[in-house]
């Protein structure tokens, strides 16, 4: 037996069978038991005729049908009925009253229709092979468990109907999902490996803040989409335990063929859609969303020098497509590299490289700033920080900007929240406490409850000392990303890095605290009252979060949250010391 999942998701699942029972009703509908008789041909047209014709429809298909030898009882010899030959697959092209055009799509045997032939939708009940709904993850369980629970919950919703006969829901998921990560066959594959007349296939999306489940009919015999139903998602009327599961988001789940390190979300050619950055130990690969399969890498890699501490991507120099900003470090501080880099047909061409210095994107208002901070001479960082502008080719400095003690560019966001002329300093401290000072450093909150949690760590070795002493440690201490809440309220996305022993972990051991993260969690905090206050947070991931990116990644017109997880576990890839991570995408209320 399955067991769904407690919590919010239960509401999802409950809602998701409510949905999948009416969309079963509105298919019963839509596939009339017809029965007729074909009275005119004229090349690839034909006419139809009969009184169960006018609940036909344009895109229908019906199987033409002719009448052979009579066939009789062995022993008995009476008739039992007539042998019937399949012809051709029609398409309903029109339909006046008791008489329907159809063009013929698929002939049978090199047979053509004849006048008198007959032609049906069978009355019988319809076999359909019922494909796992894309847009839905339960957290707790696996894909694999997740699909065989929603296909078994609609298929055994179509067939009781009474009009349909699902195809078992094993099968269906051998064919559909084959193993290795190998590409997933095409609709009508599946139907002609599963000799199914129809397949069927869903997907929960979102469009602002409302949610569809999107149902399309595919024919198996010719692939031609019969029917197409956008169907509002059920509500469930269950009161909410707490704030932040007022709307329970939409999560999805893909693999990755290595580790990550970092990652971004940016349309990187200008064409309106965003692309995918992910970074491992040393390679930066751009991904693609591809409708079925998700994200799909497209070739176009660049390799750093050293080990990649950081990326972001964004229109940072105005000209209307994303640059790309990666740090990597390859020993003491003299050796931070940070690279701005363009896509230049199939490749990432560096334009500007520093060294010994941090690069950070960081959105304040509608505008993506580029920040600079120079790593120190006794700390991995200086507490100063400047914005870069892009000018005659080159970066140059802009506002210089003092940060609060143990701030650095990591974990750092401008937002106006009180109404100042200046925007106020929003940080995850070293202690993994986020708060908020005023422009002039005025501290005006500090959170209670822990947020950040750096997965992201380098030794850093001091100006004059021997790099066989690393005593500092450097934090890359996580990503705020502010986003718009209703009205005029202030929004931010941030994770947290949970530990499986004390939180003292976090600040006395911060070298092994990297290593001892087990699982995560996004957060989405509200200002209000003079304070963060958590309206949305996620289900807790199986591995530790190591960075997230926000857009409009899958082009539905909803930005996501697209969240890096490493899992943390005693595995063939981690005694290797190459975890395969993960996405999680969420779609939020």
């Amino acid at each position: 037996m399955l067991v769904v999942p407690s919590g919010a998701w239960a509401d999802v699942l409950q809602d998701l069978g409510a949905t999948f029972e009416q969309v079963a009703q509105e298919l019963r509908a839509a596939f009339p038991k017809v029965e007729s008789r074909i009275v005119a041909v004229e090349g690839s047209e034909v006419r139809l005729e009969g009184p169960e014709v006018a609940p036909l429809r344009p895109g229908l298909e019906l199987v033409a049908y002719r009448k052979g030898e009579p066939f009789r009882h062995p022993i008995t010899n009476q008739p039992l009925g007539r042998a019937e030959d399949e012809v051709a697959v029609l398409v309903v092209t029109a339909v006046a009253g008791t008489q329907a055009t159809a063009r013929v799509a698929v002939t049978e045997g090199g047979r053509t229709p004849q006048v008198g032939d007959g032609a049906r939708i069978t009355a019988g009940r319809i076999q359909v092979a019922v494909l796992p709904p894309l847009g839905a993850n339960v957290p707790g369980e696996t894909v694999e468990q997740t699909a065989l629970l929603l296909v078994s919950r609609f298929s055994a919703l179509l067939e009781k109907t009474g009009r349909f006969l699902a195809v078992e829901p094993r099968r269906v998921l051998e064919t559909a999902t084959p193993p290795g990560g190998a590409t997933p066959p095409s609709a009508l594959e599946v139907a002609k490996t599963l000799r199914a007349p129809a397949v069927l296939s869903s997907r929960l999306v979102q469009e602002g803040r409302d949610r569809y489940l999107d149902t399309a009919w595919i024919s198996g015999r010719t692939g031609a989409t019969l029917a197409t139903m956008r169907t509002p998602l059920a509500r469930a009327n269950f009161p909410s335990r707490f704030a932040w599961e007022r709307t329970p988001e939409l999560e999805r789940r893909h693999p990755l063929e290595g580790p990550a390190r970092g990652l971004a979300v940016a349309d990187l050619d200008g064409d309106g859609r965003a692309e995918l950055l992910v970074a491992d130990e040393r390679v930066i690969t751009v991904y693609r969303w591809q409708e079925g399969m998700g994200p799909v890498s497209t070739g176009v890699e660049f390799r750093t020098a050293g080990l990649v501490l950081s990326l972001d991507a964004a229109d940072v120099n105005g000209t209307g497509r994303a640059q790309v900003i990666v740090v990597d470090y390859q020993g003491g501080g003299e050796f931070i590299t940070s690279t701005v880099l363009e896509l230049a047909g199939e490749r990432l061409r560096p334009i500007y490289e520093t060294r010994g210095r941090f690069l950070r994107v960081v959105p304040v208002g509608r505008e993506s700033w580029l920040l600079e901070q120079t790593a120190g001479q006794s700390e991995p960082f200086e507490p100063g920080i400047r914005r870069l502008l892009w000018r005659e080719g080159t970066y140059r400095e802009g506002a210089r900007l003092r940060l609060p003690s143990g701030v650095s560019v990591y974990g750092f966001a401008l937002m106006r929240l009180t109404g100042s002329p200046e925007p106020e300093m929003v940080a995850l401290l070293p202690e993994d406490r986020l708060a908020v000072w005023t422009a002039k450093g005025q501290r005006l909150w500090t959170s209670p409850d822990a947020y950040g949690g750096a997965a992201v760590t380098f030794p850093y070795a001091p100006m004059g000392e021997p790099r066989d002493r690393i005593d500092v440690i450097g934090r890359i201490l996580g990503r705020l990303h502010p986003v718009s809440g209703p009205g005029d309220e202030a929004d931010i996305l941030v994770w947290e890095n949970l530990l499986p022993i004390g939180g003292q972990f976090r600040t006395l051991l911060p070298r092994l605290a990297a290593i001892a993260f087990a699982e995560g969690r996004m957060h989405r905090l509200r200002w209000k009252d003079g304070a963060f206050q958590r309206v949305w947070q996620s289900q807790i991931t199986d591995g530790y979060i190591v960075d997230f990116g926000y857009g409009d990644l899958d082009g539905d017109g909803a930005p996501e949250v697209v969240v890096g997880v490493v899992p943390r576990g005693v595995n063939l890839a981690s005694l290797v010391g190459r975890p395969k991570a993960h996405l999680v995408l969420y779609e939020l209320p």
